[in-house]
């Protein structure tokens, strides 16, 4: 219920701007909850419904919310909110990261950690050493004393089905980075508007078509195909993305997202390098997919950043010690975990969940490789 479906009682909507504004001036502070409905009704001197139709307007409209047990606080704007009061019982997060030990790993974790922090949350890391592990945990979920769980998940058929079954049940999820095509709350950086701002400087810089080197085993990575697929036709080479759309082959196991080196990487761009007309712009899905172009193009004595001009996306550690250094992508992983926690906070509590699909910017960050 909004404001607007209250305009018939003249008497709500005067209470529900006195209660604004009371807010605003710091009569009901966030460290605290507030009074009852029925002690609230009391004081403003209304019906117990009056009072009901006015805190259901303030709840939808974010300015108050209620804990698991029906307390009221007063919501902040900075992500930060009370939390429960002495004795009460906290809100317990589950997170279970599939893929490597990465910058977005930790980074990630350390968004959703400080938003736990923040608002009194219990955070738990769901441990496991393996695909199959992380499958138990899915499989045993009930187990353990969590309301909900944050997830990046493997791209593995079993895995995506019983979180599918979780879903589906009404056990509050919600996916980072990717939600493997299942109608999950997801908060991802824009892949595809970032891949469309590293081609589109190439094209503009070098006015010749741009390659782009992925692996369609990684949702994102179709992503970023969308935003490279909008640069090149808006730039007249749609006749031109098949022969400039270079899959990588991947060989290893869906239930890793990439492995942590370049070498099949390097190995497939040995084959293709040689075969493609110099100069060339090239933008990799991901820096290690721009890394075993690194090593192809040394290894094949091509200069990258004269002959080759390249982006990659992630903005590992890794693209600064590269020589030249990597242009690339920079994602904002840690506001992904602490908004990715921030909606899965709002889900638990049944409040409402909009936008279930958060999608935040990322910085373009160039380097010698693309100039």
């Amino acid at each position: 219920m909004t404001e607007a479906t209250i305009k018939y009682n003249s008497k709500a909507v005067r209470l529900t701007e006195q209660l604004r504004s009371d807010i605003r001036e710091g009569k009901y502070p966030a460290a605290q909850p507030l009074p009852t409905e029925e002690e609230l009704s009391s004081f403003y001197e209304v019906a117990r419904g009056t009072m009901h139709r006015c805190l259901r307007s303030l709840c939808d409209s974010g300015v108050i919310s209620r804990d698991r047990r029906k307390n009221l606080w007063v919501a902040v704007d900075d992500g930060v909110s009370p939390g429960p009061s002495a004795g009460e019982e906290l809100c317990r997060i589950g997170v279970l990261l599939g893929g490597s030990l990465d910058q977005m790993y930790f980074l990630s974790m350390a968004g959703i950690q400080d938003f736990c922090d923040r608002n009194r949350l219990y955070c738990e890391k769901l441990q496991y050493s393996d695909y199959a592990g992380a499958l138990e945990i899915l499989r045993h979920i009930d187990d353990y004393d969590i309301d909900g769980l944050i997830v990046l998940p493997f791209l593995a058929a079993e895995y995506i089905a019983r979180l599918d079954e979780l879903n589906r049940r009404g056990f509050p999820i919600v996916a980072i980075d990717h939600n493997a095509g299942l109608p999950l709350p997801l908060v991802e950086s824009d892949h595809a508007g970032g891949t469309y701002q590293a081609t589109r400087s190439l094209l503009e810089r070098y006015r010749r078509p741009v390659y782009f080197f992925f692996s369609a085993i990684r949702e994102t990575e179709s992503a970023s195909y969308e935003g490279y697929r909008r640069a090149m036709i808006e730039s007249g080479f749609a006749e031109r993305l098949a022969e400039h759309t270079l899959e990588f082959p991947y060989s290893g196991s869906k239930v890793a997202l990439f492995d942590l080196n370049c070498s099949q990487q390097c190995y497939f761009a040995l084959e293709w390098l040689p075969t493609i007309e110099l100069p060339v712009s090239i933008v990799c899905a991901n820096d290690y997919g721009a890394w075993g172009v690194y090593e192809a193009a040394r290894q094949l004595q091509i200069p990258v950043g004269e002959q080759i001009k390249l982006w990659g996306l992630g903005d590992l550690p890794l693209c600064r010690n590269l020589t030249p250094e990597l242009s690339s992508i920079r994602q904002p992983h840690e506001k992904v975990g602490f908004e990715a926690a921030r909606l899965l906070r709002r889900i638990i509590d049944r409040r409402p969940a909009a936008p279930i699909h958060k999608l935040l910017p990322v910085t373009l960050v160039e380097r010698q490789s693309s100039r």
